[in-house]
């Protein structure tokens, strides 16, 4: 179906092409996105690195042939901004409705799939938030019993770090999202995951990585390994990649507090600016 309607696109636009000055102001703007790239990926001195940063190192370890795969959290908007394609049709991400639990799943699916006929190859990378790790993990187990090869990477930020983010824009205080504002009963032992440990518990190889150079080391060496590979290394629950669009979640209207009026002035001017049917 595909190829037909591709067909007729082409007889529809016959000998015409886009002017030059367009690819010649595309190109342009596909330079400076890059430099604005490479000034977020760069290693810089911070406690943790950020998104960006850590799917820098996953793009440079990258083969042509292998499938970078996100879904959900902060994951989706960090790595459409942030990965360099290097071939078509190895990058998937779920980001019409943030499937929470769709990136292991993924990439088991995307490991039987690189086996089929005419299969490019190559190894499915997923990178997941440890909030949803937490939500669906299970795959991890079925690809070690059947022995497919992918390699999990886990961000661990401290919780539902996008969700914050959204929280926090939308006028209301951190509540309940990182596990440094949450209710819980011993906030001295908030009980953190070992992802390492509980990957292999699973039957996946598996490290902790603490750093940008043991995650670049850690993916070499996982690429060597049989089955499942999962990784883990903590992440910047506060550092972002501009360049995002505007959330349309809703704002009370009436509030006592002066965040949550602010919000919705905001709200409104978002709302102001859409095309109704777009």
């Amino acid at each position: 179906m595909r190829w037909r309607r591709s067909r007729s696109l082409d007889a529809a636009l016959g000998a015409w092409t886009a002017p030059p000055e367009r690819m010649r102001k595309a190109k342009d703007l596909f330079a400076e996105w890059n430099a604005i790239l490479d000034t977020h990926q760069k290693p810089a001195d911070m406690p943790v690195p950020s998104y960006a940063q850590v799917i820098g190192v996953l793009n440079k370890a990258a083969r042509p042939e292998d499938t970078l795969i996100g879904a959900a959290g902060g994951t989706p908007g960090e790595i459409t901004k942030n990965w360099r394609v290097k071939n078509p049709n190895t990058f998937d991400c779920e980001f019409g409705f943030s499937c929470m639990g769709y990136e292991i799943a993924a990439g088991w699916g995307c490991a039987m799939a690189q086996e089929g006929p005419g299969a490019a190859g190559g190894i499915p990378i997923v990178m997941v938030g440890d909030g949803t790790y937490m939500m669906m993990n299970s795959d991890i187990y079925s690809a070690a019993l059947t022995g497919h090869k992918m390699i999990v990477v886990v961000c661990d930020n401290g919780g539902y770090a996008v969700i914050n983010r959204l929280q926090q824009f939308k006028g209301v205080p951190g509540f309940n999202n990182l596990l440094t504002d949450c209710r819980i009963k011993d906030r001295n032992n908030p009980l953190h995951v070992d992802f390492a440990k509980h990957a292999e518990a699973m039957g996946a190889k598996a490290r902790h990585c603490e750093d940008l150079m043991d995650l670049e080391a850690a993916l070499e060496w996982a690429r060597g390994e049989d089955g499942p590979v999962v990784l883990s290394i903590a992440s910047d629950a506060w550092a972002w990649v501009p360049g995002d669009a505007d959330w349309d979640v809703g704002v009370p209207e009436i509030s006592q507090y002066e965040a949550v009026r602010e919000a919705r002035k905001a709200h409104d001017a978002i709302r102001a600016r859409q095309r109704v049917g777009v």
